[in-house]
């Protein structure tokens, strides 16, 4: 009976924590898709304005 209990425990356990990490995953793609990412602007296209090589959030 013990052995069973502490079996779903652990079940439960890594269930939660496989859950976690979809979470964040996916929270962090929607984040980085559609709110904010950090570009490198690597041509001088925008020079008076904006840098070599800056990086623009």
């Amino acid at each position: 009976m013990r052995d069973s209990e502490t079996s779903k425990s652990t079940m439960r356990f890594l269930f939660e924590v496989f859950q976690i990490v979809v979470i964040a995953l996916a929270l962090s793609w929607i984040l980085r898709t559609y709110v904010i990412e950090a570009r490198k602007i690597p041509t001088p296209s925008m020079v008076p304005t904006i840098q070599i090589d800056n990086r623009v959030i």
